[in-house]
């Protein structure tokens, strides 16, 4: 699907790779997409609507912190 949803954008190799763990282990594929400033847009997903992404909102920040959002 064409939705996923932005757990965090982040620049430290090693934050990258816990919140690649988290992810993996929520059962969700990881998306690396470059961001401005060095950052790395770290996503889960894939979903099919918008409204199956934001169902999984709270679950990420749960899991990870910050302040998950749903993106295309």
């Amino acid at each position: 699907g064409p939705w996923r949803v932005q757990v965090a954008a982040i620049s430290d190799p090693t934050a990258i790779r816990r919140v690649e763990g988290i992810i993996r282990d929520a059962g969700y594929t990881v998306y690396k997409v470059p961001g401005p400033g060095g950052l790395t847009r770290i996503q889960a997903g894939p979903f099919a609507t918008r409204e199956a992404a934001s169902a999984k909102v709270a679950e990420l920040k749960a899991a990870v912190g910050g302040q998950p959002f749903v993106t295309r």
